[in-house]
């Protein structure tokens, strides 16, 4: 009997791992199915979902410190932004000497602290029919993002969740709701 105690014991301590999403609550999530895994290695975990209504691209990068995270956290941002910096024109003239995006195309990049107490950073925009970043015209953009990066020190885990919609089926409270009630959780209570 005692065998089989310390058998148990010893499986569940090597799962009280943190694989792919098991670490964090999303509403929503488990009505997910992975279409694609682009990347699953003991550190970082990319992959897309397909939902009901839109899909979530999901990035998960373990062992990361809080200055860690928050380094990346900042580089992603600024990679973003830089996507819509005005631009000289590269054939200045008559009708423009700059590349400028409207405001209204440019990720607006915010922070809260949701309902878990959980920081978040988070921003929303637009993507092409590539799910890319980057344009600036209207007829080009027939997706919205939601995009939210959470850090879970706990777990040392930095998640990068993009909730990918229709625009014709946008539903902002929705993802918004998704998220407020984000949380981090261990895969098993500590033993």
């Amino acid at each position: 009997m005692i065998l089989i105690g310390l058998f148990l014991f010893a499986f569940a301590m090597s799962y009280h791992t943190c694989d792919r999403l098991t670490c964090i609550s999303v509403s929503g999530k488990h009505t997910w199915k992975e279409i694609d895994a682009y990347e699953h290695t003991a550190k970082t975990y990319r992959a897309l979902f397909q939902a009901n209504t839109y899909r979530v691209r999901v990035e998960k990068n373990s062992g990361l410190t809080t200055d860690d995270a928050a380094l990346l956290m900042k580089v992603n941002m600024m990679k973003i932004s830089g996507l819509f910096d005005d631009a000289r024109s590269p054939y200045p003239g008559a009708l423009s000497d700059r590349i400028v995006c409207d405001h209204a195309y440019k990720p607006d990049i915010r922070h809260m602290t949701n309902d878990s107490q959980l920081p978040i950073t988070y921003y929303t925009g637009w993507l092409n029919d590539r799910l890319q970043f980057g344009s600036c015209l209207d007829s080009e953009l027939p997706y919205k993002s939601y995009n939210a990066y959470a850090y879970c020190p706990r777990e040392k885990a930095l998640y990068h969740l993009e909730w990918i919609i229709n625009r014709s089926k946008d539903n902002e409270d929705e993802y918004m709701n998704s998220m407020r009630t984000m949380r981090c959780q261990t895969p098993f209570p500590s033993l």
